[in-house]
């Protein structure tokens, strides 16, 4: 870059800066300020109760199909271990045991509940879901249906992929 060249960098920079810094507030003016005010509202559970809304057992459906669908596919490409994987399957069997069995979406799942987890106990030798298993499938296709029906959709954020 030649002098000339440099000399008109240098000239625009300074130019810049002094528009910035002459621009705007002048001094002594106060600088306004804004008040937000929030207020917590308390939940409607007391500590202990369960959430049997059909969007909060929907949303748990759609967070375990999230945790088995990311954990097979990382699984198969091999960059989740074989007791990384069972423990994954361990968890959301854990949390389709307990997921409440009433409300809008209750029946279907105490079909998947005892249906399928009933049927299939957990045991050290077998997977605590098996995802190949049409039955299970099924079942849990049944409470996305019934998800769906109540306007709380089962969905899967997957984790790899394009």
């Amino acid at each position: 870059m030649g002098a000339r060249s440099t000399y008109v960098m240098t000239a625009f920079v300074i130019s810049t800066i002094g528009a910035v810094a002459l621009s705007g507030c002048t001094a002594g003016e106060p600088v306004p300020t804004r008040t937000v005010t929030v207020s917590a509202t308390p939940r409607a559970l007391a500590p202990g109760d369960t959430d049997v809304s059909a969007a909060a057992v929907c949303g748990q459906v759609s967070a375990v199909e999230t945790i088995t669908f990311n954990a097979a596919d990382a699984h198969q490409r091999g960059a989740l271990g074989d007791e990384a994987y069972r423990s994954r399957l361990d968890a959301a069997r854990f949390v389709y045991e307990r997921l409440p069995s009433v409300g809008d979406v209750g029946a279907s799942v105490a079909e998947l509940q005892t249906w399928w987890l009933t049927d299939h106990p957990a045991d050290g030798s077998a997977l605590a879901l098996d995802p190949d298993d049409a039955e299970l499938q099924d079942a849990i296709q049944s409470v996305g249906a019934a998800c769906s029906a109540v306007g709380s959709p089962v969905s899967i954020s997957a984790a790899s992929g394009g």
